[in-house]
């Protein structure tokens, strides 16, 4: 597969890697979505070990720099994700299915990361000022608007699901970032920052 080909790309030219064997199986994933094939594989689950799964698939989507296989599982009747480097022995099999419709670009277009079935919250955040050209270059997300602009702070605005990857956004900015709304989303924050505060403090 192209992504697994570096030496196309100038010499001088360097992309952040992803692992083999989340991309390996890129073309029979894409191929069974061309062609509506069901595809069959081993899914080396951290938590709750090997398993044989079958399923229609629908996307690949990358997200936290991790691949995933969106698809319909055909045993369960609903649609999962699976990271690719928990996945494999995949292969095609002899078997049609046209999963229910799922639109990729609705169903994401108000998360961050992999998450999709919580409900949308304005999220509001306010930053020290030493972080606003960062975000107005790089903004967190589509729905971003700048707001209540001082010459200490600024609030950011967001419609999104408060899902965990968004959660661990917002600890990337460490001291410089503080939950505003919604509450719940501020005590998930405040007990995660107290967990850590009992390990830092000895």
């Amino acid at each position: 597969y192209s992504l697994n080909r570096p030496h196309t790309l100038h010499q001088n030219l360097y992309l952040q890697r992803t692992a083999t064997n989340q991309t390996k199986y890129f073309d029979d994933i894409l191929n069974a979505i061309d062609h509506k094939n069901v595809i069959e594989f081993q899914l080396d689950s951290y938590e709750r070990g090997k398993s044989k799964r079958k399923c229609a698939p629908v996307a690949i989507k990358e997200a936290n720099h991790r691949w995933y296989l969106i698809g319909y599982d055909i045993d369960k009747k609903a649609f999962r994700n699976y990271g690719l480097d928990r996945v494999n022995s995949l292969r095609n099999i002899d078997e049609k299915c046209t999963p229910p419709p799922f639109n990729v670009d609705e169903k994401f277009a108000q998360t961050i990361g992999i998450e999709y079935d919580k409900e949308v919250k304005e999220i509001i955040l306010q930053f020290d000022l030493s972080q606003k050209k960062y975000i107005e270059y790089l903004p967190i997300h589509t729905s971003q608007e700048i707001k209540n602009s001082s010459d200490t702070t600024f609030d950011v605005h967001l419609f999104l699901q408060p899902t965990y990857e968004l959660k661990m956004k917002i600890l990337e900015y460490g001291e410089h970032c503080e939950v505003l709304a919604p509450a719940s989303l501020r005590a998930e924050l405040k007990m995660t920052i107290e967990k850590l505060y009992e390990k830092y403090n000895y």
